[in-house]
């Protein structure tokens, strides 16, 4: 009995292991890691994004910077231009006035040449030239121009008129001085030189009045009247 019964041990049993709680455990190890390197990686990505904002901020800036500075040498180029411009046509208009002053004064010339030069003819009082200007389709300036040079001492005076023959409505017309300044007073223009005289004024045209010829008419005490005639299309201009 009591060999039989020393054959057999009484052990007591320890707990059995659980292999699930290992498995949860490094699950649990991987899930950190992997959650760890997503921030980090996340983090980085952030930072790399935001650096490259900038950066195009930056580029963006400069990009700005550099269309200002054009458009500001844009606008200084666009203002020289015009000035330049406008110099050039102040000069195209400075060189037209002065090549017909310089016209002005050779005919002025030419006409003292012709008045007062070594082979000039003396004459009597005489309507040198006429010469009308438009202003508008209605009325022109005038110049008459007058000589003397027969008695160079003496000083002639007296009355100029003229007239202008031309067509209304297909029918001739003669328009005597008095129509001519209708509202502006009929009475003849004076004169007195001793040389030569230039007489201005302006005259008024009827509408429809085509002039064709110009006819100037001088009054001089103890003179015999002066008349000339001219033809309208070398007379204007």
């Amino acid at each position: 009995m009591n060999s039989t019964s020393s054959q057999y041990r009484i052990v007591r049993g320890r707990p059995a292991r659980r292999p699930w709680r290992g498995i949860a455990w490094v699950a649990g190890v991987v899930l950190l890691a992997v959650s760890s390197a997503w921030l980090l990686a996340g983090t980085g990505g952030t930072l790399t994004a935001h650096r490259q904002v900038q950066a195009a901020n930056a580029a963006r800036a400069r990009l700005q910077a550099q269309v200002d500075q054009l458009q500001r040498r844009l606008a200084v180029l666009e203002q020289s231009d015009r000035i330049s411009r406008a110099a050039n046509l102040d000069l195209q208009e400075t060189l037209a006035q002065r090549e017909i002053q310089i016209a002005d004064l050779r005919s002025d010339a030419a006409f003292y040449a012709r008045l007062v030069g070594p082979t000039a003819k003396r004459t009597d009082l005489a309507v040198f030239s006429s010469r009308f200007t438009a202003r508008d389709p209605a009325s022109f300036d005038y110049r008459i121009v007058l000589t003397q040079t027969l008695d160079r001492d003496a000083i002639s005076s007296g009355q100029m008129q003229f007239s202008l023959e031309g067509t209304r409505a297909g029918r001739r017309e003669v328009l005597d001085w008095a129509q001519l300044h209708e509202g502006h007073g009929a009475a003849p223009q004076a004169f007195s030189f001793r040389y030569f005289q230039e007489l201005n004024g302006r005259v008024s045209l009827p509408s429809g009045f085509t002039p064709q010829r110009v006819r100037v008419s001088l009054q001089a005490p103890d003179r015999a009247p002066v008349q000339r005639e001219f033809d309208w299309s070398t007379a204007s201009g």
